[in-house]
């Protein structure tokens, strides 16, 4: 199995120094040990906020190269390439990738019962039932039954990460979602803008504007009001994610009186956390800005002064409401005055004085610069809910507050860390939450909560293993919700508590060695089970081990089982360790920094050579390899060619391991590089400008590779490549794909919609065995019999620059390169659209020769009406990049 460099990371429910005791976390008796002697327990939240700066680093800092502060806008531009390349006809042709769950996980006798995943925003039509939900990068789900069962609504919008959700207060079917979460600081670049559906979340429209009045500046979105008085009338606010800064860049809030067809901006260079609505003087309307204070509107949004006789300045993450009963009760929470105390003040005349009624550990249990939210009772304006790490009330205006959740434990109600809350407007009693867990309901003011995860998919996966004979049981680290194992239901079951989980595998020999890994903190932190999937998990990296203590750990700690020798396993810090008892012990390998020894540099990848474990390959982040051929004795570096991005995985060529590919981070460059033994040589035409997070080689010519923005197959060793996600969302975050050669299966953990499989099936040449065949004159190569939807005989040329040579070998050469337009085009006769072509099999006896730049109309596919062969044009046409090349 590879090591995957992988996307995202997430606030974990353990924090681990260099040692972890679990005391309430035993009703299976399975404790966290170490086979050496333990330390010190610590506390389970201790250096929260430690766990979230490092995973923020561990993010972007390898997206920074190339982005020029600008990942969200080179995203949306990477999802739009995306949906104008053609997929490939073996995509087509081939059984779609399937949803392998999580559809929610059990989480051993906890309380809070099932768990799916971050839920950033709710909203909700409660006369006419539908619930809504946005995820993380989990997508839109809409539900009719009040939370039974779920439906996902954002499959082909182009992102899976939701910030804001509002409905139309005069026609509930209409629906404005605001991409891009809304967590600080630059975690979650995945936005496209403001969505518009007028039809309950069936189709959806982009609202962005046009010209110099749009939205593209924003890219995570806080809040979203629609006037009750006017439709047309939007307000939205938000932030910028340049990442150039371990923080926000300036956003700011926006208004738009033509329903989204124009904006103008209203409160610029302001990253917006929050707005309000006065719910009696829609005109009046207050704004929470990170970093800077509290603001009002007395005309609808078009003007703004900050407000007087509060925090401003250093005061973290702001959140401000208006109580829905009595619009002179208002509530302002700053998540850290003077860069540290929170502090919650409340105002009795609507906003001219205001009074502090708590500040520090009273005011927030915590990360309140990371996630927080208030909502007021619909009836008592005295009675106010603050979500923080846990869902507290108070019933004096937030003097002092009462935990409706219980601390972490076996008992507790929900599960932690809150982003969301919604009340029933008719029911003061009726309390929604959304946590790093999924959704909660109570109908008694926390005494009692029903669990709404049902079938909601939204596990975000840094890294996924599979069983090596059965396809069916799969494991893998998550986001906030530990390791988790999939048998033969979509309902995952706990694999092991490790807070946020990260690399999991199984030993491809004898699966009854299992691993998985928790956060790395003094020492890296790898867990296995010599009893299979059940456990107990024990440490094996810990004090004693032989791993050092003062190594540079990154976030996700990269570790490889060789296949030919399972005991022997390879692990990297700044520099290599192997393992020859399977984990027992560690030594380190090769030099003693493999890095530039930069304070984020260290291992990202390694691989294994499948053919020949004595080729042992190890990328960092700071755009190096390295490689073996002694099984890891001795080391060289083998740099040369590659840019200076984070080596993000690894892949050696199955037939010959002195050759691999591996895929990097950052934008700008190409994503794809082959090396030939000697060199690495760019390769990748048609991978979108977005990081590449995971490669595989399944023969000498087939590749697969997992982007930001789906799967992308090459048939060509990488010359070219094409889409290869039929069945997924769009814009889906791809972490790590596994193949498992014994049931001919990929499969694929993503970043917010769970794991996904497809089989390869016998359609497919996965050997690499070529034949050819003579057809007029010209030599094709023929992979297999193809059958395609457009055709059942004739050749199809793909922009994969591979030929695939139909029953009857109807033949077409490749593009002549001396052949000018103008010639071409003197053909335009002999080509009609598919659905006028004559379908003809009569033998070719002159090739027809055709030029990329022939190509007026890219997305269409033609046949020559004389031949009946199929030709796929270059997907942006006119061009040469990623054109059609004989092989």
């Amino acid at each position: 199995m590879n090591t995957r460099r992988v996307l995202g990371a997430g606030l974990g429910i353990l924090t681990v120094a260099s040692v972890v005791i679990v005391g309430e976390i035993g009703s299976r008796g399975r404790v966290l040990q170490a086979d050496q002697p333990l330390g010190q327990g610590v506390s389970l939240r201790r250096g929260e906020a430690d766990v979230i700066r490092r995973r923020t680093d561990w993010f972007f800092r390898p997206r920074l190269p190339g982005s020029d502060g600008r990942m969200a806008e080179k995203r949306e531009m990477a999802t739009r390439q995306a949906e104008l390349m053609m997929q490939s006809p073996g995509d087509v042709d081939a059984a779609p990738w399937q949803a392998k769950g999580p559809f929610s996980s059990t989480f051993d006798s906890y309380r809070f019962g099932i768990v799916s995943g971050r839920i950033t925003c709710l909203a909700k039509d409660f006369a006419g039932n539908a619930l809504y939900a946005g995820g993380a990068s989990g997508g839109l789900w809409k539900s009719t039954n009040d939370g039974a069962s779920w439906t996902p609504l954002f499959d082909r919008t182009g992102t899976q990460t939701i910030g804001a959700i509002a409905l139309d207060p005069n026609n509930a079917k209409t629906i404005w979602v605001g991409t891009g979460e809304n967590v600080m600081p630059c975690e979650e670049y995945f936005g496209i803008g403001l969505l518009r559906s007028r039809d309950g979340g069936t189709t959806w429209e982009r609202r962005n504007g046009a010209g110099a009045n749009t939205l593209m500046s924003l890219s995570t979105y806080s809040s979203i009001i629609v006037d009750p008085r006017d439709s047309n009338h939007i307000i939205v606010a938000g932030s910028v994610r340049g990442c150039a800064k371990d923080q926000y860049l300036p956003g700011g809030l926006f208004t738009s009186t033509d329903g989204g067809s124009s904006w103008i901006a209203r409160l610029i260079n302001k990253s917006v956390m929050r707005i309000a609505m006065d719910p009696k003087s829609p005109s009046v309307l207050w704004a929470g800005s990170f970093d800077d204070g509290v603001y009002r509107s007395t005309d609808g949004g078009n003007e703004w002064a900050r407000v007087p006789g509060l925090p401003s300045g250093q005061v973290g993450r702001v959140d401000v409401v208006v109580a829905p009963s009595d619009n002179r009760t208002m509530y302002a929470l700053f998540g850290a005055v003077g860069g540290e105390t929170p502090q919650f003040w409340r105002s009795a005349d609507g906003g001219t004085s205001w009074q502090l009624m708590s500040q520090g550990t009273v005011a927030c249990d915590g990360q309140c610069w990371y996630n927080m939210f208030l909502a007021v009772d619909p009836a008592n304006p005295l009675v106010i809910y603050r979500g923080t790490i846990l869902l507290y009330k108070s019933n004096d205006g937030g003097r002092t507050w009462k935990n409706l959740t219980r601390q972490w434990g076996l008992s507790q109600k929900v599960h932690q860390d809150m982003h969301a809350l919604l009340l029933d407007p008719q029911n003061p009693q009726t309390i929604y939450v959304g946590s790093d867990g999924g959704i909660w309901k109570t109908s008694d003011v926390g005494s009692h909560f029903r669990n709404l995860n049902s079938n909601l998919s939204l596990t975000q996966f840094y890294d996924i293993g599979v069983h090596p004979t059965d396809k069916e049981i799969i494991i893998g680290g998550s986001q906030d919700n530990s390791s988790l194992v999939r048998t033969r239901s979509d309902r995952w079951a706990l694999l092991e508590f490790t807070g946020d989980g990260f690399v999991s595998m199984f030993d491809p020999s004898d699966p009854n060695f299992v691993y998985t890994a928790s956060y790395p903190w003094q020492y890296t932190y790898i867990l296995r089970s010599k009893s299979g999937i059940g456990g107990p998990f024990r440490w094996i990296t810990g004090p004693g081990s032989g791993i050092g203590g003062a190594d540079r750990i990154g976030w996700v700690t990269p570790y490889a089982v060789d296949r030919a020798d399972p005991a022997r396993v390879f692990l990297g810090t700044h520099r290599l360790y192997r393992s020859l008892d399977r984990g027992n012990t560690w030594t380190p390998v090769g030099p003693p920094d493999m890095t530039s020894a930069g304070e984020f540099d260290n291992v990202a990848a390694i691989e294994v050579a499948s053919a020949d474990g004595s080729y042992v390959y190890a990328g960092t982040t700071d755009g190096r390899i390295w490689r073996s051929t002694d099984h890891g004795e001795n080391w060289f570096e083998i740099s040369s060619g590659l840019p200076t991005r984070a080596v993000n995985d690894i892949a050696a060529d199955p037939s010959d391991p002195a050759k691999a590919v591996c895929v990097v981070s950052g934008f700008g460059t190409s994503h794809l590089y082959e090396f030939d033994g000697t060199a690495w040589s760019a390769r990748g035409s048609g991978l979108p400008d977005v990081p590449a997070n995971t490669c595989l080689m399944l023969s000498a010519t087939t590749l697969v590779v997992g982007t930001d923005v789906g799967v992308f197959e090459s048939t060509n060793r990488g010359t070219s490549f094409a889409r290869f996600d039929s069945g997924l969302p769009a814009g889906l975050v791809v972490t790590d794909i596994e193949y498992s050669a014994s049931t001919k299966t990929l499969t694929a953990g993503t970043y917010g919609r769970g794991a996904w499989q497809r089989s390869l099936g016998s359609s497919r040449l996965w050997t690499g065995r070529r034949r050819s065949r003579t057809c007029g004159g010209a030599t094709l190569l023929c992979e297999a019999a193809w059958t395609s939807r457009a055709s059942t005989s004739g050749v199809i040329a793909l922009p994969t620059n591979r030929w695939l040579c139909a029953r009857s070998c109807k033949c077409l050469v490749a593009p002549s390169e001396s052949a000018s337009p103008a010639e071409l085009l003197g053909q335009k006769a002999r080509l009609r659209r598919p659905g006028r072509a004559r379908r003809s099999r009569a033998a070719c006896q002159t090739p027809t020769q055709l030029d990329r730049a022939a190509w007026l109309r890219p997305r269409q596919v033609w046949r020559s009406a004389g031949d009946a062969a199929l030709v796929a044009p270059p997907p942006f046409g006119g061009g040469r990049e990623g054109g059609l090349v004989l092989l």
